[in-house]
């Protein structure tokens, strides 16, 4: 009994942390692991540009930055997401392609300002 007692404040201590570990960083902060991801920036109300992460797919009529990759040949856009705006691909980055679809098979981070579901990409992510 004494050890599983000990055990369980092992693992809530484990849990536990400064209480700023869970919010995402202030704009203009650099973000260790390349940045928010999708949904922390969608859910964010920091103002100014952030670092988002995550994988860039594009297809007639736009591009995203996607949470994830759906399993599927060429793959789809796996929400949460954001659209880019401008839609263009960031510079110096290897792009599959297939059926019309163009994506990254790694995260890359880009420095945009997020407003409504949007990621207006920053001259220096270009």
């Amino acid at each position: 009994m004494r050890r599983a007692a000990v055990t369980a404040l092992a693992l809530l201590a484990a849990g536990c942390g400064d209480g700023d570990a869970g919010r995402p960083p202030a704009a203009g902060t650099p973000a260790s692991g390349g940045g928010l991801t999708v949904e922390e920036a969608r859910a964010t109300d920091s103002e100014g540009p952030l670092l988002v992460r995550g994988f860039y797919v594009a297809r007639a009529g736009g591009a995203r930055l996607c949470s994830a990759l759906a399993e599927s040949h060429p793959p789809q856009c796996g929400e949460p997401s954001l659209r880019l705006e401008p839609p263009t691909p960031p510079g110096a980055t290897k792009l599959e392609s297939a059926g019309g679809v163009s994506w990254t098979t790694r995260e890359i981070s880009l420095l945009g300002d997020v407003e409504g579901g949007v990621l207006r990409i920053s001259e220096t992510s270009r």
